[in-house]
């Protein structure tokens, strides 16, 4: 949940958001848009905490479980805050898109490629603003700043597209 601005305060409107999320331990893209207003709201039912479970012990004394896998959290400990990818796409400036943007959407607006040169949206440079923290997270070497998402919470992240 959150609000896209520009760099100069003003809300981007319809913008397009796409967070890639886990649903049923499968990677998965969620797309959202921005209102009239550059209010957005994402929900991701698939995000579950993690938990690994500790190893048993052998009768050596050595522990014995599942191989070590750097994806799954430290034994016995729950992770339940995940850095997850993101991608904004803005109106391309559009005469007809500006003066009616709503009524030039096509009715499958959500099949539309972003990456099309011809579509209505082109890839956005951003950086991501946490209003309760103040933590900012602006691009790294190319990549887009990561949202922390946090299973069983909400968490405002607002976009800034610069």
């Amino acid at each position: 949940m959150g609000r896209i601005l520009s760099n100069a305060g003003v809300p981007t409107v319809y913008t397009r958001i796409e967070v890639t999320t886990q649903h049923n331990l499968t990677a998965t893209k969620v797309i959202t848009y921005a209102d009239q207003n550059g209010i957005y709201f994402a929900r991701l039912p698939g995000e579950r905490a993690k938990f690994a479970e500790p190893a048993e012990p052998s009768p050596e004394g050595e522990r014995v479980g599942p191989p070590d896998d750097s994806s799954q959290s430290p034994e016995g400990e729950l992770t339940k805050t995940f850095d997850r990818s993101i991608a904004v796409y803005t109106l391309k400036k559009d005469q007809a898109f500006e003066t009616d943007p709503l009524n030039r959407f096509p009715a499958d607006f959500d099949d539309l490629n972003p990456e099309d040169a011809l579509g209505p949206y082109q890839p956005a440079q951003f950086r991501l603003i946490n209003p309760v923290s103040q933590e900012q997270r602006n691009a790294n070497d190319g990549n887009p700043p990561q949202p922390t998402i946090i299973v069983g919470k909400r968490t405002r992240w607002d976009i800034v597209i610069v």
